[in-house]
């Protein structure tokens, strides 16, 4: 198996502003849709600070949980993602059959998530976006564009982009595959700090496994070697792909070395095209003969630490752990359980930091999907509540953080796009 990177220069774009939204006819259900008559925002809670160090941006915090589609009911479970633009304008992306096929849709909020676009449908009718343990297009925010990156099972890697502005207009950016691939899977994009986009996926060539391969691309695909470690990528675990803020580019999975199932990360430093180093940053040594099927997820505290949550199942339980480095992910240590244990299973966590260094975790417990915090930099956590109860009823929720901001979001069992600001 291969993991590929490619670079991608980013365009121009505008800026975007609010659709005017569709009402809502159920003001009774706990939820507010995009254009419900008791839709409220909370302006005692701003988004990030007002010192303008345009660190954080500031916007009216909606109340409550937010519907975002304008197909109630169509959307596919665990196929959303939001993203944070720096200038506080929200994108929410997710998979919806309303025309009897799979296809990806956006939408955008620039009053802090209170009103929501119409969704701007992103791809073609050949494609098909693969929904399933976390294979789902993914969101990549610059100050001009919005990027969507999935992978289809025909096998290719969609990268797909829109200008920033009132109305989106996905064109479909090619990527080049070498001629052995039989399969791609978990594609991941983040912006570098020179403005370009890397997009990370697993790729799966016939007759070759057990390497890393890395490409970027501005005009073509350059395929290169990338560094070499112990062991193999697990084939069925999501990975994640974020620049540190100090320009590191970091590249987490789960590998496989005999069974050994830690986390690993790869290391790009600022200015290379490539990772150049590979270190491990989880020591649980669990040992699995069977895929585990779910991956690390990364975040960051403001004074630099670097911050992965995973599930493994290496105390006899599955159980959500979180690791640190406080050297751009050079050493990893402390990897500790962190949600109280309720006698059964946690699994599939995310994990984001937001402008107060809040820790925004969510996972499924015994009980059922829930998020949890913490105030101290990960050391403690609190369950604050239940996603999956009524009136989400959400399954596979994520955290998402950037700019300050921080939102928690899924689909729920209705098939609705559901969002809540956290700050």
């Amino acid at each position: 198996m291969r993991i590929a990177t490619i670079a991608l220069l980013a365009l121009a774009c505008n800026t975007s502003q609010p659709a005017d939204p569709s009402a809502e006819t159920d003001d009774t259900d706990g939820v507010v849709g995009p254009g419900d008559t008791d839709q409220t925002t909370d302006t005692s809670t701003p988004a990030g600070d007002d010192d303008d160090d345009d660190d954080v941006t500031t916007l009216p915090m909606p109340a409550g949980w937010n519907e975002v589609d304008d197909a109630p009911g169509a959307a596919m479970s665990a196929s959303m993602d939001a993203a944070f633009a720096a200038d506080g304008t929200l994108y929410v992306s997710w998979v919806d059959d309303r025309d009897g096929e799979p296809d990806v849709y956006v939408a955008s909020s620039v009053d802090g998530g209170v009103t929501w676009t119409a969704g701007a449908k992103v791809d073609d009718e050949a494609t098909a976006p693969l929904v399933a343990s976390g294979r789902q297009p993914y969101l990549t925010v610059t100050d001009t564009q919005v990027h969507l990156t999935f992978t289809t099972s025909t096998p290719s890697v969609e990268l797909w982009t829109a200008d920033r502005g009132a109305a989106l207009s996905f064109a479909k950016r090619p990527i080049a595959l070498d001629q052995d691939t039989i399969f791609v899977d978990y594609a991941k994009s983040a912006e570098a700090p020179d403005g370009t986009i890397w997009v990370t996926w697993h790729q799966f060539a016939d007759g070759l496994e057990g390497s890393f391969q890395s490409a970027r691309t501005s005009n073509g695909l350059a395929v290169e070697e990338t560094v070499a470690y112990s062991g193999t990528p697990c084939e069925c675990c999501r990975i994640d792909l974020r620049f540190t803020d100090a320009g590191v580019a970091m590249l987490a999975f789960r590998n496989n070395e005999t069974n050994i199932r830690n986390q690993w990360v790869l290391l790009a430093q600022p200015g290379d095209t490539t990772f150049t180093s590979a270190r491990q940053a989880s020591n649980t040594d669990w040992n699995s003969y069977t895929c585990p099927m779910q991956g690390p997820r990364l975040a960051e505290l403001s004074d630099g630490t670097q911050l992965i949550a995973f599930a493994d199942q290496s105390s006899g339980a599955w159980m959500v752990y979180l690791a640190q480095s406080s050297d751009s992910g050079v050493n990893w240590t402390g990897d500790r359980q962190i949600l109280p244990s309720e006698g059964g299973d946690q699994r599939t966590p995310t994990i984001a930091v937001d402008a107060d260094d809040t820790v925004w975790v969510t996972a499924l417990l015994p009980g059922g999907y829930a998020l949890a915090s913490s105030t101290d930099g990960g050391d403690t956590f609190t369950v604050d509540e239940r996603l999956d109860t009524d009136p989400t009823n959400i399954t596979e929720p994520f955290a998402v953080a950037a700019h300050g901001m921080a939102a928690v979001g899924g689909v729920s069992a209705q098939g609705r796009v559901l969002l809540r600001r956290l700050r």
